[in-house]
């Protein structure tokens, strides 16, 4: 028996939506995945860009961003009724919604809560549930006073909250109910949304599907999870995404989140960038990237991109070193990056991951980077029904986030 989900991803430079089928305990072409999990397949998918804008600000990105997602749901509606078979879509009945939301829609922190004795003391569901309540009363009283209105400027409420870590004596343990320990303790992820934004989010769902009952997440807490399942090996890593206003980072150490911070220097920015320089459309800086990419420039031209890229390359090694100087003093930073940006400019921030003066003053680079593309989530992500090829091309930012509900339902 299948299940069908709308996923929807509210990034700050595109939207994108998938239809996506879970069959559970469907068994995995891939050994690394749980035969219990619910494997996705992708029945259909679609993104949009948001309109290239010479200068941001919230209000602009905001009335942009509410626009976009009524056109992107206004095809979902009408194209996937025509395109994906009757006998898994049905009438359009969505078993789950779900709304993924980059930043800056959200604002995230984690918070490690600890019980230590010097006596071993038993360890519960309910000294767990304790635990987490006293930080949710904590997070209570400071939305009560306003602590967290500088974000938005207006009402914010409680979007997520998740134990990412749990660790015994200083031991990661996956499941820690019933086990006895001196010190324990509990990675907290804690995200915030504006509660105007969420509403306008959720009215306009409404006024395409009649759906009110959406599911919410961050990027940051869907990123994580998926990554850990691509690599469950992987304990120390930091992800990046770089595909819209800012660029997110999340940082893994040991299994556990330790910090997220962002810096406004993403995508768009080295975009403005390109355009300013030489003065051209958007839609002529992303061809001159892609064709630098494929060695199709000529001479001149190559040499302009290339004196262009360098003050991108500049500036976004600065902002990032500048953003991580404060973290890289609690503990080394990993090596290993993942990171999700579109295809155009993933040869040239692979290339900036690489320079010798990244990373700040108690850590230089370079970086282990793996881009998230599609030969590192194919195998966890289908395509096909009983042999049939789906419409929709799926990327990086869907793939993650159905991988991840598939790992919330299962």
């Amino acid at each position: 028996m299948s299940e069908v989900s709308l996923i929807l991803d509210i990034g700050n430079g595109s939207i994108g939506a998938a239809v996506v089928s879970y069959e559970k305990k469907k068994p995995s072409k891939n050994p690394a995945i749980s035969n219990t999990r619910p494997e996705p397949t992708v029945l259909y998918s679609h993104r949009e860009p948001l309109t290239f804008l010479p200068e941001v600000n919230e209000e602009r990105l905001l009335a942009g961003m509410l626009e976009l997602l009524k056109s992107v749901l206004t095809h979902v509606r009408t194209e996937a009724i025509a395109l994906i078979p009757k006998n898994i879509l049905g009438s359009m009945h969505f078993t789950h919604v779900v709304s993924v939301f980059s930043s800056p829609w959200y604002v995230s922190q984690t918070s490690i809560v600890k019980k230590e004795s010097e006596t071993p003391f038993h360890i519960n569901n309910a000294l767990v549930n304790e635990m987490v309540n006293k930080e949710e009363v904590r997070f209570a009283e400071a939305l009560a006073n306003g602590s967290y209105e500088k974000y938005f400027g207006n009402k914010v409420m409680l979007l997520e909250q998740a134990l990412v870590h749990t660790a015994i004596n200083g031991y990661e343990v996956a499941n820690p109910a019933g086990k006895w320990g001196r010190l324990f303790e509990t990675t907290l992820f804690t995200s915030l949304i504006s509660e105007k934004v969420l509403r306008l989010v959720e009215d306009v769902f409404y006024r395409i599907f009649h759906i009110r009952q959406i599911q919410c997440f961050s990027y940051a807490l869907v990123s994580w999870n998926a990554v850990r399942t691509l690599f469950p090996d992987v304990n120390n890593f930091v992800f990046l995404d770089v595909s819209g206003e800012t660029t997110d980072l999340t940082i893994t150490v040991r299994g556990a989140i330790t910090e997220i911070v962002s810096f406004p220097f993403g995508r768009a920015t080295i975009l403005r960038l390109l355009v300013d320089s030489m003065k051209t459309s958007a839609e002529t800086a992303l061809s001159l990237i892609r064709m630098r990419s494929d060695g199709t420039l000529e001479k001149g031209t190559l040499a302009e991109v290339e004196k262009a890229l360098q003050v991108a390359s500049d500036q976004w090694t600065s902002a990032f070193n500048q953003t991580l100087s404060a973290v890289s003093k609690k503990y080394n930073l990993p090596k290993r990056a993942f990171v999700t940006v579109d295809t155009t400019l993933a040869s040239f921030l692979s290339g900036v991951l690489n320079r010798a003066d990244i990373g700040p003053a108690l850590f230089k680079g370079p970086f282990d980077v793996t881009i998230v593309a599609d030969d590192t989530i194919a195998p966890f992500i289908q395509t096909e029904w009983h042999d049939k090829t789906l419409p929709g091309a799926i990327d990086p930012a869907l793939a993650l986030e159905a991988i991840f509900f598939g790992n919330k339902i299962s």
